[in-house]
């Protein structure tokens, strides 16, 4: 019924074609050929190939905008930052104090992972066998929480030589273990909820998470960007060169000296 009134819509107004989007995206991605697409666009259940590759387009300009936003940005503060630095040196020798204001912006961290295929052909031949694919995805992820937007007190964090501190300073304390049950008692309950039926109703009430002072600051979700699928794989000495170089493009500040 709802692909029904999707196909009537788009035949009145091509500008209405959601659904057909989504298909038309779905079907690309999942290798339907262009003859199979142009018979499904002509029926009004998918957009045209052209359509298609404008979008994909569209997407990937949108996805580079993103990564420029997290990494470059960052990058740029890291090396205005570092021109600061040197210039309140410079500025201290002549014994005069200067106050910069620099843009804060989150920091990220590169993350990659091997992504390894194997594609088996139902009739091989001579020319089509099957082939083993090894690719590296490589991901971004910005932060969005650090330590200095939680504003702990100085008294609860401070920087302390590990070798000076006394034996008693690693004894727990009446308040650590009264926090350690309290912990135990809200995952033993959160699993009894999950296991037994005759107490769904109690598990609308019960609260998700553990409540502690920096649950707002938590709560923001960390952002992941897919930068790139590289066609090279880790176990090689010449892949791991091309991952690494790749690395290096994207986020390695290269600082004015």
């Amino acid at each position: 019924m709802m692909t029904a009134a999707a196909v009537l819509l788009y035949g009145r107004s091509q500008r209405q074609n959601q659904l057909q989007y989504i298909l038309g995206l779905v079907l690309d991605k999942c290798g339907l050929t262009k003859e199979g697409m142009k018979i499904l666009h002509d029926l009004g259940i998918a957009i045209s190939t052209t359509s298609i590759q404008r979008k994909k387009k569209q997407l990937v300009a949108q996805q580079e905008k993103r990564i420029q936003k997290v990494v470059t940005d960052y990058v740029k503060h890291v090396e205005t930052k570092s021109d600061v630095e040197m210039q309140r040196n410079n500025f201290q020798d002549m014994e005069v104090e200067v106050e910069v204001c620099v843009e804060k912006h989150a920091p990220f961290e590169v993350l990659g992972d091997n992504l390894d295929i194997t594609i088996t052909l139902s009739k091989m031949t001579t020319q089509s066998q099957r082939k083993s694919c090894h690719w590296f995805l490589l991901l971004v992820k910005q932060k969005r929480v650090e330590i200095d937007d939680v504003n702990i007190p100085d008294e609860d964090y401070t920087k302390k030589d590990i070798s000076k501190l006394p034996c008693a300073t690693w004894i727990p304390t009446i308040d650590s273990f009264q926090s350690l049950l309290e912990s135990f008692a809200f995952h033993i309950a959160h699993i009894i909820l999950k296991y037994v039926s005759h107490l769904s109703q109690v598990k609308e009430h019960f609260p998700k998470h553990l409540q502690h002072k920096h649950m707002e600051q938590m709560k923001q979700k960390t952002l992941f960007l897919n930068c790139d699928l590289i066609d090279a794989s880790e176990n090689s000495s010449q892949g791991m060169i091309e991952i690494l170089q790749k690395v290096h493009n994207i986020a390695v500040p290269h600082l004015k000296k």
